[in-house]
Order: structure tokens, then sequence, then C-alpha cells
């Protein structure tokens, strides 16, 4: 009863005077630089758009598949780390050991093939043995988690924040998250799923990006753009989510052989401003 009454206490209502003294001291701590915006994903334009990934939030990264979600993601992870936020990657499609080569790879620019198969060449390995250090000082943790709940992954987003100070989850991808209840159809279970990734930034205050498979909807037309509406399975989705941001291949339009152009299209931003930018997804470095 103790425990239960001081968090109705801590998680009541509160007076606006304190709220907008509290909120004061931390435009100050921003106008001086001291305190951060947000996490920011490495992607200039993005951050530029998006003013950095706040605590709390919900962000939603959708692409059909191959298009580059779980490369975008893990480089969003890795970028983070390297700024200095412990980033916490959840992933029920990829081993740690598969992982962890792709980080490899984009790191050294050494192709995951030649990293897989051990073919490597004398300046290969010396690029993976000037990458890896720096791969291993990065504050970034990988589960490998095939099979798991709303229930399982919210313990193990907490351990993560509590034990590792994690600051950035990343959890790829919505629809293989096991749902609660099976006897519910998808629609209902998919949605349940979103809100809960959304409390579990809320309660441990971070931002959690949740990567989502698109319908194929945006592929019968001309353009080729997917909308909110292609989100996989439920409407609750972008309901839930604070940023929106839609990945898709630019139709008839590559830089080379080795590098695919996709569009980022920030389709919702709740608390800021919408737009595209273009990415360089590098494929001669992950696709075998």
């Amino acid at each position: 009863f103790e425990a239960s009454a001081a968090s109705a206490v801590a998680n009541g209502p509160r007076a606006v005077a304190d709220l907008v003294a509290e909120e004061l001291h931390a435009l100050d701590g921003r106008i001086s630089g001291g305190e951060p915006v947000g996490v920011q994903t490495g992607f200039h334009d993005i951050d530029a758009l998006l003013g950095g990934m706040r605590p709390g939030q919900l962000v939603v990264v959708g692409a059909r598949p191959a298009v580059g979600k779980s490369a975008f993601s893990l480089c969003v992870a890795a970028n983070a780390a390297a700024r200095g936020t412990a980033a916490l990657f959840a992933c029920m499609e990829m081993t740690n050991q598969e992982m962890t080569q792709r980080l490899l790879a984009i790191r050294s620019g050494v192709r995951l093939t030649s990293i897989r198969e051990g073919s490597l060449n004398a300046d290969q390995i010396d690029q993976l043995h000037h990458a890896a250090p720096i791969v291993q000082r990065l504050p970034l943790l990988f589960a490998d988690a095939p099979t798991v709940t709303a229930d399982r992954m919210a313990a193990t987003v907490r351990r993560a924040v509590r034990r590792d100070g994690v600051g950035l989850v990343l959890v790829d991808y919505l629809q293989l998250l096991e749902p609660d209840n099976r006897r519910e159809n998808k629609n209902a279970q998919i949605g349940l799923l979103a809100r809960r990734m959304k409390l579990i930034a809320r309660e441990c205050e971070i931002p959690l990006v949740l990567m989502c498979q698109l319908n194929r909807e945006s592929e019968n037309r001309p353009d080729a753009k997917p909308r909110l509406a292609d989100l996989r399975d439920s409407g609750e989705i972008e309901q839930h989510a604070d940023i929106v941001l839609l990945l898709s291949p630019q139709r008839g339009h590559t830089a080379d052989d080795r590098t695919l152009l996709v569009d980022c299209g920030v389709a919702k931003n709740r608390n800021g401003p919408t737009g595209e930018v273009t990415l360089r997804y590098v494929l001669s470095l992950i696709h075998i």
C-alpha cells in the first residue's frame, strides 16, 4: 500500500507553476548548450526535422522488406552510441552474431559476405582490426529475441535502463512480437502491441524506435510512396506513434549498382515539421 501510494503521488496531477519552472530551467540548459535536446539519429537532415528523439517518444520506422529498415536502425543505434547514448537493439530476425557482423561491415567497409566466409585479403583484415576496437568501445547492447512478448520486452528494457544506463531502445520489428492474447484478431493484437511499446517508452523515459512492416499498397502507386495508412495490420500504430518515418526506394533512380537511393519521409511528427530526405543505402556492404 505504501508503494502504491508513493506511485500515485509521483504520477498524479501537478501544478502548472511547478511545470513551468522546470521547463524554464531545462530551457536555460538547452540555450547554454549544457543539456542535449534529444537523441540524434546521426543523419543530419533527419535530425534537422525531428530536433532529436525525446524521452517517452515512440518512433515508428516503416518499410517494405529489403528496403533497409534494419540497416537504418542499426546505424541509428551505432550513431547514438558513438555520441555517448547507450543503446539497446532488440532484434527478432537476426542473431547476435549476424548483427555484430553487419555492424563490423558498416564500420569497416568490408563486405558482409567476406566477413561471413572469412575470405579476406590483407587490406580487409587491417580494416577490420582498425574498426573492431572502435565498435567494441560503443555502449551498445544487442538482444537476440526470436520469440518475445511485450511483457518480456518491457522487463528487458527496464533492466537495461537500470543496469546499463540505456537511453535509446530499438525493436526490430513490431509484427514479430508475440501477442499476449492469441485469440484476438491480428488488428487488435498489433494495435495493443504498439500501445505497449509506447507505454514502455513513457515508463522508462527513453525514446523507443520500433520497426514496422508496410503492406503492398504503396507498390501499386505510380510514385511508390508509402503513406501512414500503409502501416501493416493496424491503424492504431500511427495513433500511438509520436514520429513515423517511412522508407521507400527511389523508383528508377540508383546511384550505381552498389548503392540504392532511399527516400525517408517524415510522415508524422507530433511536435515538429514533416518532410522528406534522401539516404544512400550501400548495398555492396550488406547484400550477398
